[in-house]
């Protein structure tokens, strides 16, 4: 009588993987060691499921797993996306575990670099590097809410889950890029495209110092991968560095764009308390030969970005003005406006229609021969900020009539989000005047107080279980 494992591989080979696709993970891990034949059959689904994109972290666990991996001869071929997580272990072992090492000590004895550059080197596929502080959705296997957690996040004799916290991301952030720049000196062959993706949602973004990676030796090592880098991905605060300093933080970050040449695709997310971002885009705004109208104080030329085709700006408090220069001096194919701010100088004023203005005044300045073909407007709010007593801001959402009667502003009739894609029949130049028409502000003001916004990022990054990379993927 056959076995029910040879039933099974008596099947074709697609049916196989349907039926496996049913399984959560523990039961797909024991479906693979059953048989060899088995592991075979699934072998590529299976890592492409499972090793196209991990994500680690600066523990001993972790990396030990990522060089394991990038010295195995089929996975190191299929992991193409390696994500850093802010995630450290909380608790400190004691007693008979001798073998941990701590975080303090992976970063100041050099052995997270080593480690790092190690696995860059060996992953000849490597495209995207990221750094997170959060565990991605998509993971469907296991259930609608279940999630690809940072490797090491639970192993025999590790603490649990919730003894896992999160440290500031800048160290890590230049930590990558200096382990990226060793890695791609040691390969046969330098990264012919990177893309780079700090992605955050929790209390801690970059400060403006962590993008000073282009003096002396560090420089020499880290232009070749900016020169690499096509997708730039930044999640930005100087408010502290203000506080401190009282200085203009954003030198480094124009620094640094004046060395990506070959970037395609830039997203930045600041906060809405971040007093210096509007001041550079002012300056991202000039075209490199005539000066702005724009008074900033950046002493930088702006970067050029000749290649650039899709620009996202998140959470920035910006004046309509400046956003529709930045959006002019290049010719975008795409472009995301995500929790924008359009700062007012009175309460009143935060009533007006200066979404709408906005939207006009934007259609009216687009070329005929524009280049955009998709546009994303979502969460934008007119604003006013109390610098009397504590500091309050003052916000009125931005909606949008599903049936494009402003007027009719019933349940279910309105959105914040927006969305334009070419090849539906209209023009964007057409469409921005539709959705100006489709606009309007909630009337009653609400304070946000001292604590400021939510500062999660705009892009929810999601992704199917093929973990093909598509603008929501996550794991």
């Amino acid at each position: 009588m056959a076995t029910a494992t040879q039933f099974i591989l008596a099947l074709p080979t697609e049916l196989i993987i349907r039926i496996s696709d049913f399984l959560n993970t523990e039961s797909y891990g024991k479906l693979r060691l059953s048989c060899k034949s088995l592991n075979n059959t699934v072998f590529d689904t299976f890592a492409k499921e499972f090793f196209t994109k991990r994500q680690f972290m600066l523990e001993q666990v972790s990396l030990d797993a990522l060089v394991g991996i990038s010295k195995h001869p089929a996975l190191s071929k299929r992991l193409s996306e390696v994500i850093i997580s802010t995630h450290v272990l909380s608790s400190r072992f004691e007693g008979d575990n001798k073998s941990y090492v701590s975080q303090d000590v992976l970063l100041s004895t050099g052995q997270a670099l080593h480690m790092l550059v190690e696995a860059f080197t060996n992953l000849t596929h490597l495209k995207t590097v990221g750094l997170r502080d959060f565990d991605g959705l998509g993971r469907v296997r296991d259930g609608e809410f279940a999630r690809w957690r940072t490797y090491g996040w639970f192993t025999p004799g590790m603490p649990p889950a919730h003894s896992l916290a999160t440290v500031p991301p800048s160290p890590i952030f230049s930590l990558l890029l200096f382990a990226l720049g060793k890695a791609m000196a040691g390969r046969s062959g330098p990264f012919s495209s990177l893309n780079l993706e700090v992605i955050l949602r929790k209390q801690h973004r970059l400060e403006p110092q962590a993008l000073n990676v282009l003096a002396n030796y560090m420089g020499s090592t880290t232009k070749p991968v900016l020169i690499a880098t096509k997708r730039l991905f930044l999640a930005l605060d100087s408010t502290r560095l203000r506080v401190i300093r009282n200085v203009q933080s954003y030198e480094a970050l124009g620094d640094l764009l004046r060395h990506t040449p070959n970037l395609e695709h830039l997203r930045l997310n600041f906060t809405h308390q971040d007093v210096d971002a509007e001041d550079f885009l002012k300056f991202l705004g000039e075209d490199g030969n005539t000066r702005s109208i724009h008074k900033h104080t950046l002493s930088l030329p702006s970067p050029p970005l000749t290649n650039l085709q899709s620009l996202d700006l998140g959470m920035v408090p910006v004046k309509p003005d400046v956003l529709i220069q930045i959006i002019l001096r290049f010719r975008l194919k795409s472009l995301a406006l995500w929790k924008i701010g359009f700062p007012c100088d009175s309460l009143n004023a935060a009533h007006l229609p200066v979404f709408r203005d906005f939207a006009i005044d934007l259609g009216c300045s687009l070329p005929a021969s524009t280049a955009l073909k998709k546009l994303d407007i979502g969460f934008m709010t007119q604003c006013f900020t109390e610098t009397l007593g504590e500091r309050d801001r003052y916000e009125n959402a931005v909606h949008f009539a599903n049936d494009g009667d402003p007027a009719n502003r019933v349940a279910g009739n309105t959105s914040q989000q927006v969305t334009f894609e070419a090849g539906n029949g209209a023009s964007v130049h057409q469409w921005l005047r539709e959705i100006a028409e489709r606009s309007w502000v909630q009337e009653d003001a609400w304070t946000s107080g001292s604590s400021g916004d939510d500062i999660s990022d705009y892009d929810d990054d999601e992704e199917d279980e093929s973990l093909d990379h598509t603008l929501h993927g996550d794991m």
